[in-house]
């Protein structure tokens, strides 16, 4: 009775098989493009009543697998409720081509399978199923991914150099993360010798002294996960860029991380640029 040979012994239903003769279980997707990347909308349609009374009894339960196989991107979500909308959102870098949704319904216990809508060759019966087994699947969804240009802006433009607010003058540079940018405050006389020094051979040498402190602080944001910046432009631009420097920096656990390492590497070694820079400088000088 299975046309996709799965010769499962009790009734499936499926595209693929006629157990339930018309009946079906089908997902509605709903992709939305979003600032960091994509926002699906999963509607779960399951139109057998017994089905659906198994899982409001906890017996089955809706499995949805959600992957990208380019990247490795796998997101499984498990649920008992009926009606079941779903909204998840995937940042841009974690897909690659396209993304595969597939949708089962699962039995989360051993219970006796039946059902009104049972193809008349089933018919008043009963079915044991097991723990695990699959008894539904709704057709597999292919998307192809989004064209979609990265609404960020590059990371070296969020990084902003300001000067200190005349009421929060401090000695010392600061850091600030709280709105879309990384900015770095300097006070009057360090802001005016750095707005006369660049463009002078010492560009390298700025961005190391200024950029890799604030960067370390604005990772180490990262690596704890603070939900007061994850939604910051600079937050998602820093991430997406680590992972994108490295691809053991996505394997890793985050508190695994070195921010002095991450710093450097984003900025592409400007310590090892400033230093080559500043000899090359004194040598001519010699000359």
């Amino acid at each position: 009775m299975n046309k996709n040979n799965k010769h499962l012994p009790y009734p499936f239903l499926s595209p693929g098989t006629d157990d339930y003769n018309n009946i079906k279980f089908t997902t509605l997707i709903k992709p939305e493009l979003i600032d960091f990347g994509w926002r699906l909308n999963l509607e779960l349609n399951l139109e057998d009543v017994d089905l659906k009374n198994h899982i409001s009894n906890l017996n089955a339960f809706y499995h949805i697998v959600i992957n990208c196989t380019s990247t490795g991107y796998r997101k499984i979500i498990k649920s008992f409720e009926i009606k079941k909308n779903i909204q998840i959102e995937i940042p841009k870098n974690e897909i690659k081509n396209k993304i595969l949704i597939e949708s089962y319904i699962v039995a989360a216990e051993n219970f006796p399978l039946c059902s009104r809508n049972f193809n008349r060759d089933y018919q008043g019966r009963s079915f044991n199923v097991n723990k695990s087994e699959l008894l539904a699947e709704a057709e597999v969804i292919e998307l192809e991914e989004p064209e979609v240009a990265d609404p960020l802006e590059p990371l070296e433009s969020l990084v902003k150099i300001e000067r200190q607010p005349s009421n929060k003058q401090q000695s010392y540079a600061y850091t600030g993360l709280a709105g879309n940018n990384i900015i770095i405050y300097l006070n009057d006389r360090d802001f005016n010798n750095y707005r006369n020094l660049m463009g002078k051979n010492e560009d390298s040498v700025l961005l190391s002294m200024l950029l890799i402190p604030a960067l370390m602080k604005a990772t180490n944001e990262i690596i704890q996960e603070n939900v007061n910046y994850e939604n910051n432009k600079w937050y998602r631009k820093l991430e997406s860029t680590i992972y994108e420097t490295d691809k053991k920096f996505k394997e890793m656990e985050k508190n695994e991380w070195d921010t002095f390492e991450i710093s450097q590497r984003v900025l592409n070694n400007q310590i090892g640029i400033a230093l080559q820079q500043r000899f090359d400088y004194l040598n001519s000088d010699d000359e």
